[in-house]
């Protein structure tokens, strides 16, 4: 009877310490996903910011250009190649940003996934080992029931 209630308390243990497993799991991912979440946002944000940005560097560009329509054709064609070049280097700062920003959360989901992957395994091996030490302790019980028997006849 003791044997019992104790892997029958040891039964409970381990489904009391798996669900706190798979609680702790669930609530991980979920704050990955949060913060995805979070880094998709900043991207909207960022996106849309660079774009007003670009917005009012064109409208800028488009009055410094109405202003110097009265210079000469080599200080306008001048003025125009250094706007065209900051306009590009801040092209080349975006892209750079949010190439910057889509590796890190491609190495995060591929972070994410290989330790879903590991815990994965250790659920499995674990699971495993537990019927097979198991099955070590009632073949161990029935060889000492055996024993008994054997003595007793």
């Amino acid at each position: 009877m003791c044997i019992r209630d104790r892997v029958q308390q040891a039964r409970e243990a381990k489904t009391v310490l798996e669900t706190q497993r798979e609680l702790k799991q669930k609530a991980k991912a979920a704050q990955k996903r949060e913060e995805i979440e979070a880094s998709k946002e900043l991207l909207v944000e960022l996106d849309r910011r660079d774009a007003q940005q670009a917005q009012q560097e064109r409208a800028r560009i488009e009055k410094e250009h109405d202003m110097r329509l009265n210079f000469d054709s080599m200080n306008v064609k001048a003025q125009r190649d250094r706007d065209q070049e900051k306009k590009m280097e801040k092209e080349r700062e975006a892209a750079f940003i949010q190439t910057v920003v889509e590796r890190e959360l491609s190495e995060k989901a591929a972070l994410t996934q290989k330790r879903l992957e590991k815990r994965a395994a250790l659920r499995e091996y674990l699971a495993d080992n537990s019927e097979a030490l198991e099955r070590k302790k009632v073949e161990k019980r029935l060889q000492v029931e055996a024993d008994k028997t054997y003595v007793e006849s």
